[in-house]
Formats: C-alpha cells, sequence, structure tokens
C-alpha cells in the first residue's frame, strides 16, 4: 500500500510544474485529496501502530499529512514514528516544524535519510499565499503554473510585472477548491 501512495504522489506532483523547470510541486489540494484521514490511519497501523496508539495517528491525520508524504515519496515512511515520537511533547503539529533542517533530520533519520528528505521537502511545502509579505527561502518553490510578463516593452524599470497562475488552495482566501486562480 505505501508503494502505492508513493507512485500516487510522485505521479501527482509532477502533474504539477512549477514555471521554474525541474521544481515540480504537490498543491495543497492534491496532497489533502489523496492523503486523507482514513488512507493515513490505515497506512499508519500497517507500519505497526497499535489501536492504543491511536492519539499518535491523529497526531499525523491532523497536523502531520506533508510530513509523513515527504517520507513516503522518499521510501521512507515507516520513519514517521520517530517523527511522532520526536515531537510527542510538543504542542505543535508535525507541518509546523516544515521546512525541517538537515542538522535535525539527520538526528531523527541519519544522514542519507536527510539529505533525501531535504531535497524533496521543498515540493510538498509550495507557500500558501496569505496577502502577507513573508521571507521565503530561497529552495522555496512557488505555486506558478503559469508565468507570463505582461510588460516586456519597458525594458529598463526596476520591475517588472507578470500574470501568474497558481492552484486556488494556494491563495488562503481561494482555498476552498482545487481550481486555478489567475493573479497579476
Amino acid at each position: 500500500m505505501s508503494a502505492d501512495l508513493q507512485v500516487t504522489l510522485l505521479e501527482e506532483r509532477q502533474r504539477w510544474c512549477s514555471t521554474v523547470r525541474g521544481r515540480d510541486f504537490l498543491p495543497q489540494h492534491r496532497l489533502d485529496a489523496i492523503m486523507e484521514g482514513e488512507t493515513v490511519g490505515r497506512l499508519l497501523r500497517s507500519y505497526g501502530m497499535e489501536p492504543h496508539e491511536l492519539h499518535e495517528v491523529e497526531k499525523v491525520v491532523q497536523g502531520g499529512k506533508r510530513t509523513f508524504a515527504i517520507l513516503l515519496a522518499i521510501g521512507r515512511g515507516n520513519e514517521i514514528r520517530t517523527f511522532v515520537e520526536r515531537e510527542r511533547y510538543t504542542q505543535s503539529n508535525l507541518d509546523a516544524k516544515l521546512p525541517i533542517s538537515r542538522s535535525v533530520l539527520r538526528e531523527y533519520i541519519g544522514p542519507v535519510g536527510a539529505a533525501d528528505f531535504d531535497l524533496r521537502q521543498w515540493e510538498f511545502i509550495a507557500p500558501i499565499f496569505r496577502g502577507t509579505h513573508s521571507y521565503m527561502a530561497a529552495e522555496t518553490i512557488l505555486p506558478f503554473t503559469l508565468e507570463e510578463r505582461l510588460n516586456k516593452e519597458k525594458e529598463g524599470s526596476f520591475g517588472a510585472i507578470y500574470k501568474v497562475k497558481l492552484p486556488r488552495s494556494h491563495v488562503e482566501a481561494l482555498a476552498t477548491t482545487g481550481e486555478e486562480v489567475s493573479a497579476r
């Protein structure tokens, strides 16, 4: 079952190509559809989580789908238990920690797993725009599926204006459906 989910996640990610070549991403609405609660719970139980550990399953379902999806994408889904155990006594959810530094990842899943997770995590954490300014790391994959420069004739100015297209799930005010929306 985890191999099927891994293939589904990777295929879906490839369907959503960013305007920057080689920078695919998985939109939030598709991640939510693929990683729905029942599927996540069943998969966690297949990794050995016992019925008395249902609160741990709930921690992943409620706030760790992205982290779990990244682990599945790199073929290390069973490592979710390590993440849950390490965060057991914190109030924040697992996904609130993303992006996770490579040094922390090394502690959790070793150097090879850390390198794989670090490279892949950016495809699963494309930003959701909330109408405020924010700092983004250089590795951030912007969820733009179309980027068209509008002021081509005005060369030499200090900026450029682009028309972009992105999934609705990446604009907080519109995040109710999976349709794409154009923005300027």
